[in-house]
């Protein structure tokens, strides 16, 4: 049997808790064989509904006192992310509509107008209920790993779902992360 688990939690891959692991934030354990695989683009989205209620939109005003905007967050234990640090810098006094861990839910509430969000690029572009905007800041990018432990690196199904996943993701951003 073959298990992809999907969590926001980092297994341990020194203590076997998965055979291989992606995460955006470098991994650091001496034993593991890191690659990077992918460059993700993010962008400022907002649902056309939400653009008719503010159709004026005042970068300036929004940077000093959120002008009665309001975002759609990550939960607090990943407000650090580099995509939640710039909507927070962005809109340093808007509210929040939502906060949550899930990516997927958090498209979801921008797509159906409770507030600004900012998106990974191939998880939002491609999406008919949202605008990219274009903010006076250029929203960040986050370097995607892949890591395995070294004594796992040369089993034939490592190597290839490795050398298959590494490729699929390289395809992927140089077509989903298109120049802004």
């Amino acid at each position: 049997m073959r298990e992809v688990v999907a969590t926001p939690r980092n297994l341990s891959l020194t203590k076997r808790e998965a055979d291989v692991a992606l995460r955006f934030v470098p991994f650091t354990q001496a034993e593991l064989v890191v690659r990077k695989v992918a460059e993700t683009a993010y962008g400022l989205y907002a649902a056309p509904a939400y653009l008719e209620r503010h159709p004026a939109l005042d970068w300036a005003e929004l940077a000093g006192g959120g002008g009665g905007h309001t975002l759609v967050t990550t939960e607090a234990d990943q407000l650090d992310t580099p995509e939640m640090q710039f909507l927070r810098r962005l809109a340093p006094n808007a509210g929040v509509a939502l906060a949550s861990n899930s990516r997927p839910l958090l498209r979801s509430a921008v797509c159906h107008g409770m507030g600004l969000g900012c998106l990974a690029r191939y998880f939002g572009d491609g999406e008919p209920g949202l605008v990219r905007l274009v903010p006076p800041e250029p929203p960040p990018t986050r370097t995607l790993w892949l890591g395995v432990h070294n004594d796992l690196r040369h089993m034939p199904r490592i190597r290839a779902f490795t050398d298959a996943r590494q490729e699929g993701l390289r395809r992927a951003a140089s077509t989903l992360n298109p120049p802004a």
